[in-house]
């Protein structure tokens, strides 16, 4: 399957990334290739954090949840 066709929820990431799919600070990455990977912005401030952390990911201190719109759709805002 190919980074386009990757599934998601509307407005946000695939849920089986676990907590990434809806944090403030994971960065969506697609190479050449069309491989989807999500990186821990949160890394780049504090290094015990790893920069792509195995998923799902069902605990992290870092976790900040991402606003959501009126309709309750994720909003795509950096943290």
């Amino acid at each position: 399957m190919s980074g386009a066709d990757h599934p998601t929820v509307r407005g946000g990431l695939d849920p089986s990334a676990g907590l990434c799919a809806t944090c403030t600070w994971v960065r969506r990455i697609v190479n050449d290739r069309g491989s989807v990977f999500l990186r821990c912005g949160f890394a780049d401030r504090d290094p015990a954090f790893p920069r792509y952390p195995p998923l799902p990911v069902l605990a992290c201190d870092a976790h900040r949840a991402r606003p959501t719109g009126g309709d309750g759709e994720m909003c795509d805002r950096a943290p």
